[in-house]
């Protein structure tokens, strides 16, 4: 059971390191939607992010299932264990929150392509699957 439960835990800080590069790494190249581009861009970095977010989704239920387990079956030991991996993993969920934030809060120059980024911005809110 620790080893699933260390699996499920590394994998879960994965999947948010790799969205946190991703996101770290359109905010430094992008400051505006400013063309098809960039927004061909911002498209890419929402699909990744929202197929992301079902795989992480879908491994935290594994976490939190196994992770009572452990706390059951272990008492102290797997009360630390889990806290060892929840708390690093809340404050880099934060702050890997703010930067999607400010990903989908770009201005967009282009007057061709507002209503598409405006969509988009609402589908990855709103959406479990990017369907653009």
């Amino acid at each position: 059971m620790i080893i699933l439960f260390l699996a499920t835990a590394l994998s879960l800080l994965a999947i948010m390191l790799w969205a946190r590069y991703d996101l770290s790494r359109f905010l430094r190249t992008t400051s505006v939607i400013s063309d098809e581009a960039t927004l061909d861009e911002f498209k890419a970095l929402a699909r990744h992010n929202m197929y992301g977010a079902v795989a992480y989704l879908t491994l935290g239920a594994v976490f939190l299932a196994v992770g009572f387990c452990l706390v059951v079956r272990t008492g102290v030991v797997g009360t630390c264990l889990v806290l060892l991996f929840s708390i690093p993993g809340y404050y880099l969920s934060k702050s890997t929150r703010e930067l999607e934030i400010c990903s989908r809060m770009l201005r967009c120059t282009h007057p061709g392509i507002e209503s598409e980024y405006a969509r988009v911005r609402h589908s990855w809110l709103e959406r479990l699957l990017p369907d653009f």
